[in-house]
């Protein structure tokens, strides 16, 4: 990588990352400086793990800021002093289904769990909808999971998030496709919110190269007319979320939200009054 100017490439990758308002992977660092081919950085293993090394010294020296590393997590289980803590706590983390009184209720399918922390800030938290990462193709026990989650009888609309390349998009054996298979009795729509062949001009999205070996090039090609890759990471936060909140604006009943929030705060106030008298 000797022609790779990298104070440049790791100033333009600092200033990404404080344009999040929740943490981003390196992986969507990555695609997100691939986005820009003017800086000189390549889509390739070489340059990741240079980013990686380079981004990893910065956050240690205090120059670069965190990022967000989903392979590792710290397990510990909650406790309490007294039934009165165990109140409060419960008074300050209390929610109510968000989702009821929806006549259509959003479910978020994601191809990557890299995608998790921010559709969990922006989406899950706020709206109490399901957000699930297929992690490529999903097993038997993972989609049993999902549709259990599914069947209390109400109406759900599928909002699909990946990326647009032969394994993830190809109408026959994709990521999607497969998905669809098993999970598309679940709901009442399906909606591919993006990666979709127009976004690639909308947005100026880098085309990578396809997989000749893929088992599911042929049926890409047959589809797009030719065989390319774009990850979904490669698209502005910002342009992602509005994407994704226009998709689920389009059946979100406001006044029954709004009328949810209202009868969690009144129900949260009393959990403060009987933690109170512990």
């Amino acid at each position: 990588m000797p022609n790779i100017k990298w104070p440049p490439i790791i100033e333009r990758a600092r200033e990404i990352v404080l344009s999040y308002d929740v943490a981003v992977t390196l992986r969507q660092l990555h695609y997100r400086l691939v986005s820009e081919p003017a800086l000189g950085y390549v889509n390739n293993l070489n340059c990741y793990k240079r980013l990686s090394s380079l981004t990893a010294e910065g956050r240690r020296l205090g120059t670069f800021p965190q990022l967000s590393d989903l392979s590792r997590s710290i397990t510990e289980e909650i406790g309490f002093a007294n039934t009165g803590d165990a109140l409060d706590y419960l008074s300050r983390i209390y929610r109510r289904y968000r989702t009821e009184g929806q006549e259509i209720i959003p479910v978020l399918l994601v191809e990557k769990a890299t995608l998790i922390p921010q559709f969990r800030a922006w989406f899950a938290e706020p709206y109490g909808i399901i957000v699930a990462a297929l992690r490529g193709y999903s097993s038997e026990s993972y989609e049993r999971d999902i549709m259990d989650r599914l069947s209390n009888g109400g109406r759900y609309r599928a909002l699909y998030v990946g990326d647009l390349d032969p394994s993830g998009a190809a109408r026959e054996g994709g990521i999607e496709a497969n998905a669809m298979r098993y999970l598309d009795h679940c709901f009442a729509d399906w909606k591919r919110v993006t990666v979709r062949y127009e976004h690639l001009a909308q947005y100026g999205l880098p085309e990578g190269e396809a997989k000749t070996s893929d088992a599911r090039y042929a049926s890409f090609v047959a589809e797009y007319g030719r065989a390319f890759q774009t990850e979904v990471e490669a698209l502005d936060p910002n342009d992602l979320r509005a994407l994704v909140q226009a998709a689920i604006d389009t059946d979100w009943d406001k006044s029954a939200y709004e009328v949810s929030l209202r009868w969690e705060e009144e129900d949260k106030e009393w959990l403060k009054g009987v933690a109170e008298e512990e």
